[in-house]
């Protein structure tokens, strides 16, 4: 079913029977679209309108009835009131492209107005992912680096013969000369690994048993990892740290971002489950251009958070997005074109929240949550309305108007 799209199937399925009745001459036409439908499948015109594309893709694909039965959309019964309001309109809109000249203003202003509403409408599923992105922007900001300092002060508080093996010379205290290592880097050059702090685990104590080591390492682990700095990715070792750090200070890298950017920590690792489930809600979607805009938003929200964790997450987005584009046969260019949309506001909405402010901008991005997960549940929210009261706020709450 390589040509059909989600929205041929729900025509198919309900329009089957008639569209072969109308080919075969059992019923005549009863209005302007079903007559141009005669004239593409018995007169040989080309199609134009959202049934004669459902069915010539159907007919090109040679399928029979039970096969396109078993490729039905889950959802649509849920979405029955939508997908019928959107048939209708684009019947509508049909009936002008059929009754104009394709050189036409009016024709090229349907077709647009067509292409339009056929992209553009989200379905709840579409919804459901764009409220994960929004709330991806409150996990990967402020409010992860307050959780962050919360983990911190909660569970990274213990100290045994297990965290101290893990620490190693770093244990000892700042040194001075060849052999400082910097607070910020220790945990990037040695112990803190996964293969690394097992091994110096097993020589944490001399009497404890297998269990009691494993055990005693996974606690010194989760304790670390509660941390703001959390466990690294890898070992660099001091010589590689130190290398790195100095080529990343070079284009504006700090070094508690460059350590942040090869670590994770528990807020990250459970955070990175959002942008998981934004990827999961559109991983089905037909629609290339509306996936590549989430992945885009993603990447930008997630390299801002130096979250690695996250990075994996939008990498797998990336390949899918990537193949998404060939499949439905997106030219490179408009790909592209919608990465970098994605990109661009989620870099907007970072840059937002020093403008207006930590509690007015988590005000905001919880209110676009709520929105849409409103309108994922089928509830009709007035978008003006939400604007009109919000941009009120931000009124009252500028310096011009608090004078």
């Amino acid at each position: 079913m390589s040509s059909l799209k989600k929205w041929d199937v729900r025509l198919l399925n309900k329009h089957l029977t008639r569209y072969k009745k109308l080919e075969s001459g059992e019923v005549k036409p009863s209005s302007a679209n079903e007559k141009h439908f005669i004239d593409v499948f018995v007169n040989g015109h080309p199609p134009i309108t959202q049934h004669e594309i459902a069915y010539s893709r159907y007919k090109s694909e040679k399928l029979t009835e039970e096969i396109l039965k078993s490729s039905s959309v889950p959802d649509d019964k849920d979405d029955s009131d939508t997908n019928g309001q959107k048939e209708t309109t684009i019947d509508s809109l049909d009936e002008v492209l059929i009754g104009s000249e394709q050189t036409s203003e009016k024709f090229s202003l349907a077709s647009k107005l067509r292409r339009h509403y056929q992209a553009k409408l989200p379905s709840k599923d579409d919804l459901s992912a764009n409220a994960m992105v929004w709330m991806n922007f409150l996990t990967e900001s402020s409010v992860s680096k307050s959780l962050e300092s919360w983990s911190a002060d909660t569970f990274n508080t213990l100290s045994n013969e297990y965290t101290k093996m893990i620490d190693g010379s770093f244990v000892e205290g700042l040194k001075s000369g060849a052999d400082h290592i910097r607070p910020a880097l220790h945990r990037l050059i040695e112990g803190h690994t996964l293969p690394e702090a097992f091994r110096r685990g097993r020589e944490a104590m001399e009497n404890d048993t297998t269990i009691q080591e494993v055990y005693g390492t996974l606690e010194a682990l989760l304790s670390d990892m509660s941390s703001v700095v959390g466990l690294p990715v890898i070992e660099f070792g001091k010589e590689k740290a130190e290398a790195f750090r100095d080529a990343f200070a070079a284009i504006g890298v700090d070094e508690k971002r460059f350590a942040d950017f090869f670590s994770y920590n528990t807020v990250e690792v459970v955070g990175s489950a959002i942008p998981a489930l934004a990827l999961m809600f559109s991983w089905n979607s037909d629609d290339a251009e509306r996936f590549a805009r989430i992945v885009g938003a993603l990447a930008i929200s997630t390299a801002y958070a130096g979250n690695p964790v996250g990075a994996i997450v939008v990498l797998v987005g990336l390949a899918k997005s990537f193949q998404k584009r060939r499949q439905g046969n997106l030219s490179v260019k408009t790909w592209a074109k919608s990465l970098g949309s994605g990109g661009v506001t989620s870099t907007l909405v970072i840059i937002s929240m020093s403008l207006v402010g930590p509690s007015l901008w988590v005000f905001g991005i919880s209110v676009l949550i709520a929105v849409n997960l409103m309108r994922a549940k089928g509830i009709d929210v007035s978008w003006s309305r939400v604007t009109k009261y919000f941009f009120g706020l931000l009124r009252k709450g500028s310096p011009a108007t608090a004078n």
